[in-house]
């Protein structure tokens, strides 16, 4: 016979629970979860993150030890270079070093606009030029024969003899020699001989070879900026130069002037070539 609306409910509810039990379903009114299935399914997709948290983690390991794998190999190459051409090294790190001080200043004078609303000059090729050929082929060459002059002055040389004794004795009262050697005797003769060959250089490299003239031009900027350059540059050096002394090995020591001299060159640009 027919089976009445409530049979054909009950005969469908069993077999769904014969069904359910048999695949490990749970059985919810209303409702089956296939809880196996689920329990599956977040087994795989835990072990999906999990997989994926382990590849970021490995690559950014990878990033970390080839970045630092990379600046360990250049400076190994630049300590080979370093050793095999002192000088010509010590060149070019200064030129780097002091196009890029211009490019700073150059910068800082050219930030933002003018009254009229457009750029307040142009970027200056030649003055750029002209203080990466003096980084480059007059500060380098004298800081390397100075600092070599210097230690090897106060370690085996004549002033080892001379200076012997309290002086030299340590390490500190040889760093504090060097550092009075350099800041009351270098210093002075130094600024001057950037303002004299920066002065010829660019008017050189601008093609006036007037001199006379600009021998007056040099002078009177002297007068200007000699003392204030001077007193400025006993602000900054004394304490980099006790820390070079102190604590760099000599053949890295035109190195850390010339990332000191970053900052120094960017101030002299500005001061040489002030409007």
């Amino acid at each position: 016979g027919r089976m009445g609306p409530l049979k054909v409910w009950v005969v469908t509810w069993m077999c769904a629970m014969a069904s359910a039990r048999g695949s490990g379903a749970k059985i919810v009114p209303n409702r089956i979860v296939l809880s196996n299935k689920v329990q599956t399914l977040g087994r795989s997709n835990a072990f999906q993150v999990s997989l994926r948290s382990n590849y970021l983690q490995k690559r950014n390991r990878d990033m970390s030890t080839g970045a630092v794998g990379s600046i360990s190999s250049l400076w190994s190459a630049y300590l080979e270079q370093l050793s095999a051409n002192p000088l010509q090294t010590k060149m070019i790190t200064s030129g780097a070093l002091s196009a890029s001080g211009d490019a700073l200043a150059q910068g800082l004078e050219n930030f933002g606009n003018n009254e009229e609303g457009k750029k307040k000059s142009l970027y200056d090729l030649r003055r750029t030029f002209v203080m990466t050929a003096l980084g480059y082929g007059f500060t380098a060459p004298m800081l390397h024969l100075w600092y070599g002059f210097l230690n090897g002055f106060f370690t085996n040389g004549y002033g080892a003899t001379v200076f012997g004794g309290a002086l030299v004795k340590t390490k500190l009262s040889k760093t504090l020699a060097l550092l009075a050697c350099d800041q009351l005797l270098f210093s002075p003769l130094a600024t001057v001989s950037f303002f004299v060959m920066n002065g010829f250089a660019y008017s050189l490299a601008a093609f006036n070879f007037n001199l006379v003239a600009k021998s007056k031009d040099i002078g009177q900027q002297l007068k200007s900026e000699y003392w204030t350059t001077l007193v400025n540059n006993w602000r900054l050096w004394p304490a980099a130069q006790m820390v070079n002394f102190y604590l760099v090995p000599p053949n890295l020591q035109v190195l850390f002037a010339n990332f000191v001299g970053l900052l120094w060159t960017t101030y002299l640009s500005l001061v040489a070539y002030k409007k």
